[in-house]
């Protein structure tokens, strides 16, 4: 039997937050040794094994999506807005998830510190010193979270986006080869020609020939519509800009996990006392699409916040640069996005009197994708950009 029945048949199940109101076992979940589980349920705990390896805020995504489900099993009558706000409050509470929270948003503002930082240094001598008092962590325990949330090594991290950040200045300017190679953090010519041949399978002269003018598509989830069209483009000098972003896990992969993700992100920024009425919705992609793989990219979503303020806890922050930017309109589905970038990166940018300013791009929805008719959608796309 399970254990302090009169209480837990009062309280939540300590994973997904349902009440248990039934007084029926077969509500229980079980432990490994098939023992009902007074404190779990049977959609969560089976044989001592969570049903599904989610994090917190996937949980509350997964019932918000089925509240239907949620208020028959409950007996409630929530709307999906009004179980996001109620899952939010209770989940963090949770046996499962106490004290969870608190420490994963810690782990990852210190793996995005610590990518900016990177980023931002990236043709410096990058001492693990500096990098620990950036992510304020002993070196094995950033190694260990690092590795975890950001799926490679801190070594790996540096070095890929080293080579990365060469083939994009091989493919985005017209600087000599070797006053590229000089630039970057390498030791030696050698030893950079011999990494950047093993991760891009062709030394550098070679990748600039093969690749430079050509039309790659940054994004191959959904077939290109030949239909759609690029609308006139427009320079404007932008001041730089405060947003509070959220990254993008790359599970959310399809529009109903996206508009999902992008509930969630709102709700927050509510809790947090942001007028989202009055701020404007971006994605910002730090990487360039030609260069980066696709699951390395580092997408977040975002949204503008009055410039000065105290910090925004619940979120990690990043800042526009100040600079020129190209921006480009496009109306209709995401699907049609991956043919506007390659027509920006491999025809408008090789033809025009600019280069890309850094990888950075970023997508200013005009009308949210939170909206029905997805061939409405008005999406602005800002490409940094600098006199060749």
């Amino acid at each position: 039997m399970y254990e302090n029945q009169s209480v837990l048949l009062n309280g939540y199940c300590q994973s997904c937050g349902m009440p248990f109101r039934f007084g029926t076992e077969n509500q229980f979940g079980t432990r490994d040794d098939r023992s009902l589980s007074g404190e779990y349920c049977y959609l969560c705990l089976r044989d001592g094994v969570w049903v599904d390896d989610l994090t917190l805020e996937q949980m509350i995504d997964m019932w918000v999506e089925h509240t239907d489900m949620y208020n028959e099993i409950s007996g409630t009558r929530y709307s999906p807005d009004a179980l996001r706000a109620v899952l939010m409050k209770r989940l963090p509470t949770l046996k499962r998830w106490h004290g969870e929270v608190q420490v994963v948003r810690f782990h990852r503002q210190a793996v995005w510190n610590v990518k900016k930082y990177v980023t931002s240094h990236i043709n410096e001598d990058l001492k693990v010193e500096r990098l620990c008092l950036v992510a304020n962590m002993s070196l094995s325990h950033l190694r260990r979270v690092f590795k975890l949330i950001a799926g490679e090594s801190i070594g790996v991290y540096i070095q890929r986006v080293r080579l990365e950040r060469i083939a994009y200045s091989l493919l985005a300017t017209d600087l000599p080869v070797k006053d590229i190679m000089l630039s970057s953090s390498f030791q030696t010519k050698h030893s950079l020609a011999k990494a950047f041949t093993q991760y891009f399978g062709l030394p550098p002269t070679e990748y600039r020939k093969k690749h430079a003018g050509a039309i790659i598509r940054p994004d191959d989830r959904m077939p290109t519509d030949e239909s759609a069209v690029t609308e006139p483009y427009h320079i404007k000098k932008l001041n730089a800009c405060r947003i509070v972003c959220m990254e993008m896990d790359n599970a959310y992969r399809t529009l109903a996990e996206y508009r999902l993700l992008w509930k969630r992100f709102i709700h927050e920024l509510t809790l947090a006392g942001v007028d989202t009425g009055r701020a404007e919705y971006v994605g910002v992609s730090l990487d360039d699409p030609q260069v980066t793989p696709r699951d390395k990219c580092c997408h977040l979503l975002g949204a503008t916040i009055t410039p000065g303020g105290g910090p925004m806890k619940r979120f990690t922050e990043y800042i526009r640069p100040a600079g020129l930017y190209a921006i480009f309109r496009h109306t209709g589905g995401y699907h049609t996005l991956p043919e506007l970038y390659s027509e920006i990166y491999g025809q408008w940018l090789p033809d025009s009197a600019y280069r890309p300013a850094n990888t950075m791009s970023m997508e200013v929805y005009v009308s949210m994708p939170l909206e029905s008719d997805t061939e409405e959608l008005i999406t602005d796309i800002y490409i940094p950009i600098e006199k060749k």
